[in-house]
């Protein structure tokens, strides 16, 4: 009896898988696996970029696009330079820089030049709701600088982080959806996706 029930064990998971493979045959092939999450969601695996004329390094999910363009300001025309990586639906990635010959190392005139990029900053977005979330005096590298974080229309988080070093001034911003909690890795805005991105910039030296 012992050795006919032991044949009715080893013989029921062999039974079990054979109508199990039946069954994937009859209804084809299994779906494909799902695709791997987007590199936005693993900041460790980023690609450190470097600019050897905005002598800075920074890392990113994927390739940057390289533009550039002039505006005026009180000394003449200054060319931006930016980087740009990522979408409009999900998280874009951007960094400026440009040069400013009016700025000193004094400190009152840095504070004055980084409370006015925050003033334009929020000019450009005065026509829509928003609310400042944050705003702190930061150092990067013993440079001053200024990080703003922004909610706009209820819909999109902005980060940005201004950085002085000596004439030329950087604008590191970050710009992502506000997804519900469940969402993953959304928690604060994609806070930790954000700040990985904000907090890799380096200077060449």
């Amino acid at each position: 009896m012992k050795s006919v029930l032991r044949a009715v064990l080893c013989t029921l998971p062999l039974i079990l898988i054979s109508a199990s493979l039946a069954k994937t045959t009859l209804q084809g092939p299994p779906p494909p696996p799902p695709p791997p999450p987007a590199a936005d969601y693993s900041p460790k695996s980023w690609k450190e970029y470097q600019s050897e004329s905005g002598k800075f390094s920074i890392k990113l999910p994927g390739q940057p696009k390289e533009s550039s363009t002039s505006a005026e300001s009180p000394t003449g025309q200054v060319t931006i330079n930016s980087w740009t990586h990522g979408t409009a639906s999900f998280i874009t990635y951007t960094i400026s820089w440009w040069d400013s010959p009016n700025l000193t190392g004094d400190a009152k005139v840095i504070k004055e030049a980084l409370d006015t990029l925050r003033d334009k900053g929020l000019a450009t977005i005065s026509q829509v709701s928003h609310k400042v979330l944050k705003e702190e005096d930061v150092q990067v590298e013993g440079y001053p600088g200024k990080l703003l974080f922004i909610e706009v229309a209820d819909k999109m988080l902005i980060r940005v982080k201004w950085i002085i070093v000596d004439k030329r001034v950087y604008a590191i911003t970050v710009q992502t959806r506000k997804d519900p909690p469940n969402a993953m890795m959304s928690e604060n805005g994609y806070e930790q996706i954000a700040m990985s991105y904000l907090n890799s910039f380096r200077l060449l030296k």
